[in-house]
């Protein structure tokens, strides 16, 4: 069976100014991508809920 992904079937409907993603880019998860944010604004207020207010630091603490 020949592999539909190979043949980028997708792209024929694009405009030719278009350039298709570069899959390198997303070789990754969600944690590596949101790690940076989570460590650039950890004084910053990220959540509210009823009063509560958590930062990106305390909420990255959490996660551990």
């Amino acid at each position: 069976m020949v592999d539909p992904y190979s043949s980028r079937f997708w792209k024929e409907n694009w405009d030719p100014r278009i350039n298709d993603l570069n899959p390198i880019e997303f070789d990754t998860n969600f944690i590596e991508i949101t790690k940076p944010i989570f460590e650039e604004f950890s004084d910053k207020m990220a959540l509210e809920y009823f009063g509560l207010e958590d930062t990106f630091g305390e909420l990255y603490k959490y996660s551990k």
